[in-house]
This record gives C-alpha cells, structure tokens and sequence, in this order.
C-alpha cells in the first residue's frame, strides 16, 4: 500500500519536488541497485549519480561485494525524485546511524573507494567527478585495471555483439 501511495504521489502531485523511503536492505543486485524493505513493502533502488560494474563485466562481482559489505542487512533512508522505466526508485541512498540520524552518502562512498563510475549523463554534481579523480589517482577498486571500460560502454558494446 505504501508503495502505491509513493507513486500515486509522484504521479499527480505538482508541488512534490523529492519524496523519500527507508528500510533495511534486504539484498544488493549488483554495485547500484538493491532492494529494501519497509514492513510488508519492497522497493527497488537505482543509486543516483553512479553507474557501477555489470555483473558480468571485470570488476562488476568486486562492486556488488563492496555494496553488500556497506549495506546489506542494514537501514539505509532513500531521498528520490524519479521512478525510472523499470519501476525502480532512482535516488540517493544514506546509511542511518543511531535514533534515525543520517550519515554516510553510500553514492558517494561506492565512488570514492572506487566501486562505481559517476554517471555524467545523468548527473550534474561535480563533488562525484572529484572523489571519481582521487580514486583514480589512489588506483582504488576499479581503477587498479590499466583501462577499465565504463558500464555504459560494456552495455554498448554488448548490445552491438548480439
């Protein structure tokens, strides 16, 4: 029912700029999307600003291991501002501390240790191209590899062999 209440929302309200969720994260699908749950409610989060590793991609099981050992089984609180095509959530996503305090920006966190790429297209916040450089200065995560290909150009790639 929440769920629905969120997209009801999203959908007919012209005074909504940003809603948001939380819950515990009941598991990672790969290094930016998960899923959470809320009581009965399940939601699927794409991160916002990133795009990490697909899975059969190199590096893209490091990524979704790096996400896992942030997140999983712990309550996190999504700030969204679109549901995409595919009905997931698209957002940023804040690892909760003690008495629903906020820290930890776990976009962020998977670019600066170098688990994730910021997604310029879909991003204009620059504070990910500065932690993208200093993981690569650092050779962090992904960026150990001599010449890392972007998901968007292994998707790329891929779709064309097909």
């Amino acid at each position: 029912m929440k769920k629905m209440l969120i997209i009801i929302s999203l959908l007919f309200s012209f005074t909504l700029f940003s809603a948001e969720v939380s819950g515990i994260v009941i598991k990672v699908i790969d290094g930016d999307t998960i899923t959470i749950q809320d009581g009965n409610d399940k939601f699927k989060v794409r991160f916002a600003h990133i795009d990490a590793p697909e899975k059969a991609q190199e590096y893209g099981k490091e990524s979704a291991a790096a996400l896992k050992e942030f997140i999983f089984n712990q309550h996190v609180y999504v700030e969204f501002y679109e549901i995409d095509m595919y009905g997931r959530i698209i957002g940023t996503v804040y690892l909760t501390k003690l008495f629903g305090t906020y820290f930890d920006n776990v976009n962020m966190k998977m670019v600066s240790t170098g688990n994730a790429w910021w997604y310029e297209e879909y991003s204009k916040d620059a504070n990910y191209l500065q932690l993208q450089e200093t993981a690569k200065l650092e050779k962090l995560g992904l960026w150990k590899a001599d010449n890392p290909i972007p998901p968007w150009e292994f998707r790329k790639m891929n779709k064309k062999g097909k």
